[in-house]
């Protein structure tokens, strides 16, 4: 997950990469088609665009790729999420906040089953925010300021 946020308090870019072997790539592809989807991009979008509410204005700036080595890109660039959206950015005083719910628990509720449990475990979510000005707080692992 790549995530560059402007000056002006809208996302520049919001870049999400999967990098999959072909077998869960081949499950994702099954589980999207049970679900009546044409396709896995079929799919994805339609659950990327729900999930950000970012509606018809933004579907248009978002591209989608399957590269060669089972890897799917999704890019949006150059929006202002809504106010009900699962990403936020807004304002407080001279600072500018960004918060990202997208991949937050909304139950916190584990996996019971063995093979939801073992696929879960092969995820790992590396996320990178470039944010404007000074960083004054924040909940990452790891922190560079850049050219201040």
């Amino acid at each position: 997950m790549n995530t560059k946020v402007n000056k002006d308090g809208a996302i520049e870019n919001y870049k999400l990469i999967i990098n999959t072997s072909s077998y869960v790539y081949a499950l994702l592809t099954e589980g999207a088609k049970k679900k009546g989807y044409s396709s896995l991009r079929e799919a994805f979008l339609s659950n990327f665009t729900k999930e950000m509410d970012l509606g018809e204005e933004v579907r248009d700036k978002i591209t989608y790729d399957e590269g060669d080595k089972v890897s799917i890109i999704i890019e949006v660039r150059d929006f202002i999420p809504k106010d009900n959206s699962k990403i936020g950015v807004w304002k407080e005083g001279n600072h500018i906040v960004f918060e990202d719910l997208t991949w937050a628990s909304e139950n916190e509720q584990q996996p019971t089953d063995e093979f939801t449990k073992a696929v879960l475990s092969s995820f790992a979510l590396h996320y990178y925010l470039e944010m404007p000005g000074k960083i004054v707080d924040s909940n990452a692992n790891v922190i560079r300021q850049s050219g201040i």
